[in-house]
């Protein structure tokens, strides 16, 4: 498994998702499995965001994660994976929401 770090997120405005897509194709070369599918991916809040990331799924809105802002040194993740492996997770089915404009999120794609 290789880690395809898609950097940080910042969402200007909250309210306003930000697709993932842009930052795999940039960021990552494009280095998706042969089917356009990852086998993770994963999302951290930034230190020093004042409120939550929203994780949501593209094609509805609808938010799947909902992350705190981190602290006392310690931020949650949210870690979706194909149930079976392989790279069945599609990163152009999600993008990152906030609660407070200028927040942001690193996101990480895993490929087998």
């Amino acid at each position: 498994m290789r880690a395809l770090p898609l950097g940080k997120i910042t969402v200007a405005t909250a309210g306003t998702p930000v697709p993932i897509t842009n930052a795999m194709l940039t960021t990552a070369g494009d280095g998706r499995g042969p089917n356009g599918g990852v086998m993770c991916l994963e999302f951290w809040p930034v230190f020093g965001n004042t409120g939550r990331v929203l994780v949501k799924d593209l094609s509805t809105g609808n938010v799947i994660a909902e992350l705190p802002t981190p602290a006392n040194g310690k931020a949650q993740k949210y870690r979706i994976c194909g149930p079976d492996g392989g790279n069945v997770v599609y990163p152009t089915s999600f993008q990152v929401d906030v609660t407070t404009s200028g927040d942001a999120a690193y996101v990480t794609a895993w490929v087998e």
